[in-house]
């Protein structure tokens, strides 16, 4: 599996969206506030527009997918080349915490994101492909 998937998705969006978008509108919002907060907090760490999104353990993923996608799939993964860059960021830092009407707020969190480490809701951005070995 090669990265960039959720990047092509972020990066395919309209430039109008029609209303009932909302969602979409903030993924390319958090989205775009996140990558500025990389060039300037974590400048070599992998970008969310050209990563794989994975967990530390399989507790880690089992919680994710309860709490944020109750319809995916869980898979035990390995680094396709182990010297792919890593980064370990607290994804509640970020998801449904980035308003669109509260910048200086919002950059104090991203900054906390790339500067901070796992904290309470793990996950790591990998700059690399990954080899699915099995379903977890």
């Amino acid at each position: 599996m090669h990265p960039g998937n959720w990047g092509v998705k972020i990066a395919a969006t309209p430039n109008a969206l029609p209303p009932g978008n909302e969602v979409l509108f903030f993924n390319v919002y958090r989205e775009t506030m996140l990558e500025l907060g990389r060039k300037t907090y974590a400048p070599n760490a992998p970008s969310r527009m050209n990563c794989i999104f994975c967990c530390k353990s399989e507790q880690d993923a089992a919680y994710y997918r309860s709490k944020y996608a109750p319809n995916t799939k869980v898979y035990a993964v390995e680094l396709v080349d182990k010297s792919s860059p890593i980064h370990t960021a607290d994804f509640e830092m970020v998801v449904g915490a980035l308003a669109p009407t509260a910048y200086a707020s919002n950059m104090l969190k991203v900054e906390r994101y790339w500067t901070a480490g796992g904290g309470t809701s793990p996950e790591l951005l990998v700059g690399g492909a990954i080899r699915i070995m099995r379903e977890a």
